[in-house]
């Protein structure tokens, strides 16, 4: 049984500008669950589709799709306060990417009837809503381009520098702390772990980066960012 004390949607990105009374009417609609890390919350092979929508209370969730040869796409990380799901619930249609829990983490669902009367009944949710749909589109649109224009190799190399930092000292390196596994690497990048350990192979051959476990150490970033944009 969860605590009452954590079965609230007010951190929700989805219902912000509603007063706390219509929150309220919405926490009572709710089914209210506790996941574990790696449990499946939406797997899209399973019909009939898990009628519902889901709000991350807390914790993260992953939104992937299998695919045979690359195992899976990543499409995107959702923290407490977003959403999932909303899709089927608009189009009736079946389930279009799995979700997973990435660690411990409590989410809230209402049926799709009741979502769809919540936006009915709202229309600043209903415009939330679409704002949200209309960013996904947008980086779904990237992210085609980037898959049907770069290498799989290229895109390994985006990938590893949108999870480096600076090193913090100072030399001018850049750093992944805490190297993901491959197969993390080649979800996000859309492609394989054989092409992920190619990629950083080459990086560490001609001495762009150095693997020092369980770190990743990038010795020059920009030589690193013209492999990515000109291969």
């Amino acid at each position: 049984m969860l605590d009452p004390s954590v079965c609230t949607l007010k951190g929700s990105k989805l219902f912000e500008k509603l007063p706390a009374a219509a929150i309220s009417e919405i926490e009572a609609m709710c089914n209210w669950q506790e996941f574990g890390p790696d449990e499946a919350i939406i797997d899209a092979s399973i019909e009939p589709p898990r009628d519902a929508v889901f709000f991350v209370v807390s914790g993260a969730v992953r939104v992937a799709t299998s695919t045979g040869q690359a195992g899976e796409i990543a499409f995107i990380d959702l923290g407490a306060g977003a959403q999932f799901g909303e899709l089927s619930a608009i189009d009736g249609k079946p389930r279009s990417a799995n979700v997973f829990s990435k660690g411990s983490c409590i989410v809230a669902s209402v049926d799709s009837a009741q979502f769809n009367s919540i936006l009915a009944a709202n229309p600043q949710v209903s415009m939330a809503l679409l704002q949200h749909l209309t960013s996904i589109i947008r980086n779904n649109n990237k992210r085609i381009v980037d898959l049907s224009t770069r290498t799989d190799v290229q895109r390994v190399y985006s990938e590893i520098l949108r999870i480096s930092e600076p090193d913090p000292r100072g030399d001018g390196s850049w750093l992944i702390s805490r190297m993901p596994k491959h197969k993390e690497i080649a979800a996000w990048a859309g492609t394989t772990e054989e092409s992920v350990a190619t990629a950083l192979g080459q990086l560490i051959k001609v001495g762009l980066a150095k693997r020092r476990y369980p770190s990743l150490h990038i010795t020059d970033r920009a030589k690193v960012r013209l492999l990515a944009e000109l291969g």
